[in-house]
């Protein structure tokens, strides 16, 4: 039998949605282990999840928060690791994944591959007066695109997803993400904000190696941010 362990690091900032996200967790049909890495300040956030039967690991919260995010990863790659798991099922506290989520990735065979969901980001268009900025709801995940003679990555627009398919991209997010233990024995997550984010740099490595990471656009996940939830239905 495969052994996965679904893994999670969040923090008391997404108490707003943890009800419904721990409602998606248990309806996934395949069998896992799992495990969160609070960030909070306290540990009062990891003794509540602590009563409701999971199994909790605290770590002193950091200034930065992409700094708490990498530590926590990187306690989640221990635990892989340590205890032999085939696969870590990364997901974040506030994306909901559907009871076939976990099924589906498996059944593509990758080491490294991820459902969609989507965000809202401020891009950028040149014209001839200057840069025009637009925010717009995109999937997070990027693509490789070619500007003059730099290759340089942006988020992949909302059509590009809708179909069902198979992605080679840039990089994925780690709220729906399944990677293989041969990726995580020889890549850790940086936090190397210059460089770019935790999930992007882990991709980034994970190419340099031949390990492509795949978006699979039929796991389609929705996104619950404090102000709006991002789901593909009606979209």
């Amino acid at each position: 039998m495969v052994k996965i362990l679904l893994g999670c690091v969040t923090y008391d900032g997404h108490n707003y949605c943890l009800s419904e996200f721990l409602q998606h967790l248990q309806n996934i049909k395949i069998i896992h282990d799992v495990l969160f890495v609070d960030t909070s300040k306290t540990v009062d956030y990891a003794n509540f999840l602590r009563e409701k039967g999971y199994s909790v690991t605290h770590l002193d919260q950091k200034k930065d928060s992409y700094e708490n995010i990498v530590e926590g990863m990187n306690a989640l790659r221990k635990e892989c690791l340590v205890k032999n798991y085939d696969y870590l099922f990364s997901v974040e506290s506030d994306v909901l994944i559907q009871p076939n989520s976990l099924a589906l990735l498996l059944s593509r065979n990758l080491r490294l591959v991820g459902g969609v969901y989507l965000t809202k980001y401020l891009c950028h268009y040149p014209t001839p007066k200057g840069i025009i900025k637009k925010w717009e709801v995109r999937p997070v995940a990027d693509k490789y695109i070619k500007v003059g003679e730099q290759l340089t990555t942006q988020p992949l627009q909302l059509k590009e997803v809708l179909p069902d398919q198979l992605l080679k991209v840039a990089s994925i997010g780690m709220g729906c993400t399944l990677i293989h233990s041969s990726v995580l024995k020889h890549i850790a997550f940086r936090f190397a904000p210059e460089e770019g984010t935790h999930d992007s740099l882990f991709c980034l490595e994970a190419s340099k190696k031949n390990i492509p990471a795949i978006l699979d656009t039929s796991v389609k996940c929705t996104h619950v941010k404090p102000d709006k939830t991002f789901k593909f239905s009606g979209v």
